[in-house]
């Protein structure tokens, strides 16, 4: 006989307790379709695993989920879920989990019109289901005006609210925002209710629940600015003056606050760079967020900021600020602080995560609950001396402390670190490797995975294969040791017996987590366990004798 499989006898001998790969150098492929897979977007799917979205060539969105315990949910790496492949581009992925193991995913849609993007939004299933109309619910039907950047919140009743900013092109830049059942209706007028009503522009798709069915909203706004009416202007350039406010909607989608928004910030210079994932909720109906601040600032001869910094503000549910007028500053130190992530710190506080220029490092910083800073003056590094960094990103463990994985820049290592609440590192000086093959890697997010662990996703092109781009993860222990059991690679020598080394390269008998190529005539003469099996036709062939049992786990 050719080859003897015991798929199903299997499991009542040998159980797999993971499918996660510790090897940094081998990790866990997520997706590798014939286009490049580019990561946008990761989030928990609620039982310690986690769900993948990505472009596939910038154009089409799909999407994988992975268990706790590293075992592909969706299809397979090439055959993904697919979540939208209309015409034309869909970007701007934003996604939030939906209670019961699935998502909710919305992106701005340019299939009507390559200038024009429309909201768009689905519903995917703990199993992998789209459960809405085919590549998306229609949000946005404007079809001349610009509607882009998403954010998304739950509704707190089995649906979700999403945001965007509506430029139309012609003389205004809202906010707007739409409610959507469970049942993929939407429960507010035509195109949304607008945010703000105040004169100017304003834009911001940062939303977070207010645990009361509404939303509250963030938005960078141009009323205080010396050109904040004029279109025309703000088209060709950047607010000099912009100010930061914030509205919270009900249910019903009507403004609690005043029309005009409440303010949040409007000390002198530009405040905004505002991104879905600055702010969180604080668990009282309020929200905790941070932004980039240019009271400080700056301008160097083209008019570039040179000493943008960092702060944060508390607001209640009712829109008053519960910390310092104007915010508590994150870091004000020399040169430009940009945020890179923010995570709660588990307290009732925030951690902020920024990159600091012209320097190249990652810092984060702690605020407590009560607005005070808990770490060092302007931030602590998170890397080791000389360990310049980008592309970073922070979760909390849900044990008090915080993992951050980055770029490592000279050796292209994915690496990451854990914070205590101290701001102390907890995995040595120089964090642990993550992903160590020195491919081109980017993207990275991260989401807890409980008992202290975490996951953490990239897009990465080691493979190689016409230049493509793929995702790949892996799953951190809490104590800085990459979860699962690594897999080695076995190949034939000559013929002879699977349990005889002389028939092995190197003079080793695969384990039962061997990846296997047989290229000679191999013949099983005791039981033997492997974790995938490729047999090369022309060459190879495996027999197995009566009464035993080769087992391929995978």
């Amino acid at each position: 006989m050719k080859i003897f499989f015991t798929l199903f006898l299997c499991c009542k001998f040998f159980f797999v307790t993971a499918q996660w790969n510790n090897n940094p150098a081998v990790n866990n492929l997520i997706a590798s379709t014939p286009g490049d897979d580019y990561l946008t977007t990761l989030i928990s799917d609620g039982a310690g695993g986690s769900i993948h979205f990505f472009n596939i060539g910038n154009d089409d969105v799909y999407a994988q989920k992975i268990s706790a315990m590293g075992v592909l949910q969706w299809g397979g790496t090439t055959n993904p879920v697919k979540v939208c492949d209309a015409t034309n581009q869909q970007e701007d992925i934003v996604a939030i989990p939906d209670g019961s193991g699935g998502a909710f995913v919305a992106w701005s849609d340019y299939r009507h019109s390559n200038d024009s993007g429309e909201i768009y939004i689905q519903h995917i299933s703990a199993t992998g289901l789209p459960l809405w109309a085919a590549n998306g619910q229609r949000i946005t039907t404007s079809l001349t005006i610009d509607d882009y950047g998403p954010g998304l919140c739950a509704d707190g009743s089995g649906g979700v609210i999403v945001s965007w900013s509506r430029d139309n092109n012609i003389d205004d830049i809202q906010v707007f925002a739409q409610r959507i059942n469970s049942a993929g209706t939407m429960q507010w007028v035509s195109n949304g209710v607008q945010v703000c009503t105040a004169p100017g522009f304003r834009v911001g798709n940062t939303i977070v629940s207010d645990g009361s069915n509404g939303f509250i909203s963030i938005f960078v706004d141009s009323r205080n600015d010396p050109n904040g009416l004029d279109y025309d202007y703000l088209s060709g350039n950047e607010l000099t003056n912009g100010d930061i406010y914030a509205q919270r909607i009900n249910g019903n989608g009507n403004r609690l606050w005043t029309n005009n928004g409440v303010a949040v910030c409007t000390a002198g210079g530009n405040q905004g760079a505002f991104e879905f994932n600055t702010a969180i909720p604080d668990g009282n109906g309020g929200v905790m967020f941070a932004y980039d601040d240019g009271r400080n600032d700056v301008l160097d001869i083209n008019g570039d900021p040179t000493n943008n910094d960092m702060y944060v503000q508390k607001l209640n549910n009712n829109g008053v600020s519960q910390w310092a007028q104007n915010g508590v500053p994150v870091s004000n130190a020399g040169g430009n602080q940009f945020i890179t992530n923010v995570s709660t710190d588990g307290s009732g506080g925030i951690v902020v995560l920024f990159e600091n220029f012209p320097v190249n490092t990652m810092y984060a910083q702690r605020v407590i609950s009560t607005g005070t800073v808990a770490w060092a003056v302007n931030g602590i590094a998170v890397t080791a001396p000389g360990q310049n960094s980008y592309d970073a990103k922070i979760t909390a463990d849900g044990a008090g402390n915080i993992i951050v994985a980055y770029i490592e820049d000279i050796t292209k290592q994915l690496r990451a670190q854990k914070l205590g609440s101290t701001g102390t590192f907890l995995w040595g000086t120089g964090g642990v490797s993550i992903s160590n093959t020195g491919s081109n890697q980017r993207d990275v997010e991260i989401v807890a995975s409980g008992n202290g662990s975490a996951i953490a996703s990239w897009s990465d092109s080691r493979i190689l294969v016409s230049t493509n781009t793929d995702v790949f993860a892996s799953k951190i222990l809490s104590t800085g040791v990459l979860d699962g059991i690594g897999t080695t690679t076995f190949v034939t020598a000559a013929n002879g017996n699977w349990n005889s080394p002389s028939t092995w390269v190197g003079g080793v008998v695969p384990t039962i987590n061997a990846v296997v190529t047989v290229k000679h005539n191999v013949t099983v003469t005791a039981n033997a366990t492997c974790k995938s099996l490729k047999v090369e036709t022309a060459s190879g062939r495996v027999t197995v004798k009566t009464g035993l049992k080769l087992t391929v786990t995978n």
